[in-house]
């Protein structure tokens, strides 16, 4: 019974952070800074022709890496996925070495990183439950969100006493990529097809 919340836990943070690197691709795809104007606009060309999707797509997946990841601090004391409770429950399994590693890292974790985790407190509270439009001013910190993931998925392997691959981002942006590329050769097609007809009925 109890071994089921390291499961829940481990499949939990890779849904975030999983959902945390294609919110971050979406984001980044159609900024000039990051990819060039030419595929930046070629970016935001696709996101437009398929805005039902990829709205959809953006808002999910920024909801689903902010709700996941706030189960790992949620102030509740019933909260399941809360690490202090994850480590209350596994505690009595564990060597005393390991626990006292565990309590520590915790402890650095919630205090190294505590502006980080009110912001993804105010993400949950401002932008998923309330949708405060003035809130989308706010500068996304995505090298400090990485870090509180990072903490996050140390805990977990060091109470499975194994390490997994958390390395998500780079297939990630593989796949996103491609995807792109895919329905850029698709528009491409469809322009192109247009055209020929376009001729032949002249």
């Amino acid at each position: 019974m109890i071994d089921k919340y390291k499961e829940v836990a481990k499949d939990t943070a890779r849904s975030a952070l999983r959902a945390f690197y294609i919110f971050k691709w979406m984001s980044q795809a159609i900024h000039q800074d990051k990819n060039g104007m030419k595929k930046a606009k070629e970016n935001w060309a696709i996101r437009q022709k398929y805005p039902d999707f990829f709205d959809q797509v953006y808002i999910s997946t920024f909801d689903s890496f902010v709700i996941n990841l706030w189960k790992f601090f949620d102030k509740r004391s019933d909260s399941q996925l809360r690490l202090n409770n994850l480590m209350s429950k596994y505690k009595s399994e564990l060597r005393n070495a390991l626990v006292g590693r565990i309590e520590t890292k915790i402890k650095s974790l919630e205090e190294s990183h505590k502006g980080t985790k009110e912001l993804v407190e105010t993400f949950r509270h401002d932008l998923v439950v309330h949708r405060k439009l003035d809130f989308l001013a706010t500068r996304f910190a995505y090298k400090k969100i990485e870090k509180l993931f990072a903490g996050v998925c140390e805990i977990i392997d060091l109470l499975n006493n194994s390490r997994y691959d958390w390395d998500y981002e780079r297939d990630i942006n593989k796949d996103m990529d491609l995807l792109f590329q895919d329905l850029g050769t698709v528009e491409n097609q469809k322009s192109t097809t247009s055209k020929l007809r376009g001729r032949t009925r002249q």
